[in-house]
């Protein structure tokens, strides 16, 4: 059995309270798509919410968050990008190329939400812009891939 990923860590009383990063996201997927079914959207809800944190599926983000709250040792908030692995995600998959249809426009904007959920600047900035994130080696995208999508992708049927 593999080592699972977290999604976040709580010290309560000097001791960590570790959430799964799959629970995280299934949660996540449930709030999105229950928010979003009035309006037809239940299913584009549930995929934006399972793939939000993808980019949390590899051992720098791990390593990152453990160091943060568990060791208290001193880490500059949002140096390890863990939303452009989502963003670089639905792009790739479900963007078509050449043309502004329909499902082009739809996974331009859930890479929009999926990159900005902690803000406009998780996936644009004065240095980066929004293409060059994505393609940023630093994101681990191939490693985030192989860990994250394989068990997801089993047990859902977004």
């Amino acid at each position: 059995m593999k080592k699972p990923f977290f999604a976040h860590i709580r010290m309560d009383d000097g001791t960590p309270t570790y959430q799964t990063l799959w629970e995280h996201c299934e949660k996540t997927a449930k709030y999105a798509s229950e928010a979003l079914a009035p309006v037809g959207l239940a299913a584009t809800g549930k995929l934006a919410g399972l793939l939000h944190d993808a980019g949390k599926a590899r051992r720098a983000f791990q390593d990152y968050l453990y160091d943060a709250v568990v060791a208290g040792k001193p880490v500059k908030r949002g140096n390890v990008n863990h939303t452009a692995a989502g963003c670089r995600f639905f792009l790739e998959n479900y963007h078509s190329t050449g043309q502004l249809d329909m499902p082009a426009i739809v996974a331009e904007l859930l890479a929009y939400a999926c990159g900005g959920h902690h803000g406009l600047f998780d996936c644009i900035d004065a240095k980066n812009g929004f293409l060059c994130r994505l393609l940023d080696e630093k994101i681990e995208y191939e490693s985030v891939k192989g860990n994250f999508l394989p068990d997801f992708a089993q047990d859902n049927d977004a």
